[in-house]
């Protein structure tokens, strides 16, 4: 990606972002790293995001998706047990047993 398709990049995440803050230091990240990854592949990942999620992507969402979906799943399902994660993610409660009997 050279600087003036970087240019529209960032203007197509600042329009669909506007809270994302376009730092000069966050800047020259991010041209550093999309730096190898074709124009037009960084912008389909791009609209890809922004059509499915309100949030600003990482560069990791932008450099390879389907990990970051991997690694954001993983963390969405740390410390729970399998059986919690095979209910879609929702615990049955049972009452504690109180030892006592209703007739």
């Amino acid at each position: 990606m050279d600087k003036e398709q970087f240019k529209k990049f960032v203007q197509t995440m600042t329009d669909a972002y506007p809270n994302w803050d376009p730092k000069t230091s966050r800047l020259e990240l991010w041209a550093d790293m999309l730096s190898d990854l074709n124009y037009f592949v960084a912008m389909a990942r791009l609209k890809k995001h922004i059509a499915t999620s309100k949030y600003p992507p990482s560069i990791a969402e932008i450099l390879n998706p389907e990990e970051a979906a991997k690694s954001k799943n993983r963390q969405e399902t740390d410390g729970l047990s399998p059986a919690v994660i095979m209910n879609g993610g929702y615990q049955i409660y049972v009452p504690p047993d109180t030892g006592s009997q209703t007739n």
